[in-house]
Order: C-alpha cells, then structure tokens, then sequence
C-alpha cells in the first residue's frame, strides 16, 4: 500500500510477479488488474480481469474491481450489481454506497439514488456534499414531503445557499428568515414539477 500511496506502480508489478513465481498465482491477476486500474490504464485491467478464475470471482476486490471496470465501459447495469454484491460484503463501506449514488444517478434512478444518499447519511451524517445532492436529488424529483424533510436538517445558511443555487434571479436573500425560506424552496420546487409536466 506504501508503494501504492507513492505510484511506484511498476514496482508493484514486479513484487507482484515476484510472488507469482514464488507462491504460486492465487489472488495475483486480481491485484494486477488492480494495479492498471490504478494507472488508468483501463484495456490492460480488462485483459487481466477476464482471466480472473472463478473460484477467485467472489471477493470484495474483485466486485469493486468490475464495478470501475464497467463503469469505464458505461456499462451501469452491470456496475450497479457489482457494487451492490460489494454493498453485501462491506456495508459500511461508504465510499461504496457513494459509488451506487453516482451509478443510480447516470441511469436516471433518482429515487434510488436519493435512497443510498439517506443511507450515506446514516452511516455517516458529515460525508461531504451528501446532502446537499439529496436536497438537489429531492427537488428534483420533486415530491414534498421528502423534500421538507431533507430542508429540516439544513441550517439557515445552508438553505440560504441552495435558495440562491436554485434561484434563476438576481436575488438577496439575506434578510429572509428560515419560514420565508422554506416557502420559497417550496415554490420553486412546484414550479420544477410544473414545468416537467408540461415539458413531458
């Protein structure tokens, strides 16, 4: 991992080839493959991880391995399972629900999304950006009661912020309380609805 953290990559190729030769080749194409990922170096990754063998097809490395993989090819069915078989062996692991946000989020599963978001927040109520991409996710799809809910937990400022992020004015909201706020939140996000409506 030291090597990793200072991208001495091919160093790490060769301690790896080392080992093959020495203790034989389980779990090495596994780490390989991982290794080229690591260097963006997505076609080798693919060759490595297709001669993967089965009985070592059932790891949490190997799952996030063809997660990224797919995700690479915009293959999003295929790396929403593999993070969720991930999700099953870690899951707490929340750079691995931010993963399933972020797949629901490029196949348009707003709901899904919002709902590993609140699990995101669960696990961890600070993970950076989670809610505001669930208040965004909320308003978006545009139902209200999950809407004032997420509104509840954010302090004045933060409302304040959102409010002029979603504004199409020039306004100041500075002298706004959290009431008046929250009621033009509320409007906007019927307005968003509306508009769906009549766009679709």
């Amino acid at each position: 991992e030291g090597y990793e953290v200072m991208e001495q990559y091919d160093e790490i190729i060769e301690l790896i080839a080392l080992k093959e030769a020495k203790f034989g080749s389980k779990g090495v194409l596994l780490k390989r493959a991982h290794i080229y990922l690591t260097q963006d170096k997505y076609e080798e990754a693919q060759e490595v991880f297709g001669k993967i063998p089965d009985d070592e097809r059932s790891s949490l490395e190997y799952y996030i391995l063809e997660g990224e993989l797919a995700i690479y090819n915009e293959d999003f069915a295929t790396a929403e399972m593999a993070y969720m078989l991930a999700m099953i062996e870690s899951p707490d692991d929340e750079m691995i629900v931010d993963k399933l946000v972020n797949i629901s989020m490029d196949q348009d599963k707003y709901e899904k999304a919002a709902e590993y978001l609140e699990q995101l927040m669960l696990l961890n109520p600070d993970f950076p950006t989670a809610k505001a991409r669930l208040a965004f996710l909320r308003f978006e799809i545009g139902t209200k009661e999950p809407f004032d809910e997420i509104m509840s937990q954010f302090s004045d400022n933060e409302l304040r912020a959102l409010l002029t992020l979603l504004s199409s004015q020039d306004i100041d909201y500075s002298g706004y309380d959290r009431d008046k706020m929250l009621i033009r939140l509320n409007e906007a996000r019927e307005n968003r609805v509306l508009f769906k409506n009549i766009k679709y």
